[in-house]
């Protein structure tokens, strides 16, 4: 009776590994089995595969296209915040213009479900169709150059003296610079005075030019700007400045005295010299 037990017992031992191997074996073909269906529909596969589009801009100030592109996602949408990450000053500025005229940039996906390849042959394409001269696209594909070194038209050259005289005077007297521009100076220039290794190199700088005399255009736009300020400050701001001033004075002239003497134009004027007290 016992020794039939203990056969019985051994038998259900032995045959408790082949069991749990065909469970695992059982869940392994169902998961595959799964998966395996999932992808075999061909709608599915090239969803997954066929995920990019050519898209063009549209100024809508002349109903033309500005800017063409291939891309997925919100590739062709993320140009209108500027977060597209592409280098391409001339297409920036042509949606900054837009936008500030109170319109919006139309967006046009010209076809859709394409392959990388498909989307780029297909952009390529558009940009020979419609021209690369009439377009703020950098090149006829989407495989920039870099223009570095020989690979660069303009390298080893520079402009002649007349031609940067004309660039002169076309710009000269101008302020070419946007608000956004100048709030991004005025903050820079702020956060180098408040550096204070970074002010101690301007102030030197300074020291350096000592005994320099201003051009008289100089000094007259220093004047229209000093004017300009002024009526923009209210009286607490001004003192604020100058007592500002007087403390930068301090730093910038300590361990040093005036001296007179007599320039050119038999002016009398004063310069720093090293304090000998």
């Amino acid at each position: 009776m016992e020794m039939a037990q203990a056969r019985t017992s051994t038998a259900n031992l032995s045959g408790l590994p082949c069991q749990s191997w065909r469970i695992h074996c059982q869940v392994a073909c169902t998961f595959l089995r799964v998966i395996i269906e999932s992808f075999s529909d061909a709608n599915t596969l090239n969803k997954c595969m066929n995920e990019y589009y050519v898209y063009q801009l549209i100024d809508p100030r002349t109903d033309k296209p500005f800017y063409v592109g291939e891309g997925k996602d919100k590739r062709a949408y993320s140009h209108l915040n500027f977060t597209s990450g592409c280098n391409n000053p001339h297409k920036d500025r042509i949606i900054k213009k837009i936008q500030k005229n109170g319109q919006q940039v139309i967006v046009e996906i010209v076809k859709r479900d394409l392959s990388k390849e498909q989307s780029m042959n297909l952009e390529e394409e558009l940009i020979k169709k419609i021209g690369i001269e009439n377009l703020s696209n950098i090149c006829k594909n989407a495989n920039p150059p870099i223009l570095r070194g020989t690979s660069n038209g303009f390298y080893q050259k520079t402009h002649t003296e007349q031609v940067k005289q004309r660039l002169g005077d076309v710009n000269r007297g101008k302020d070419i610079k946007t608000d956004e521009g100048k709030e991004s100076i005025r903050k820079s220039m702020i956060a180098r005075w408040q550096d204070p290794a970074k002010r101690e190199n301007q102030i030197n700088a300074l020291k350096s030019r000592r005994g320099e005399k201003r051009s008289p255009q100089a000094i007259e736009a220093y004047k229209k700007s000093a004017a300009t300020r002024n009526s923009k400050m209210t009286p607490e701001q001004r003192s604020a400045r100058t007592l500002a001033g007087c403390e930068t004075k301090k730093i910038k002239y300590a361990g040093l005295k005036r001296k007179a003497y007599i320039d050119e134009d038999s002016k009398k004027r004063f310069r720093w010299i090293l304090s000998n007290d």
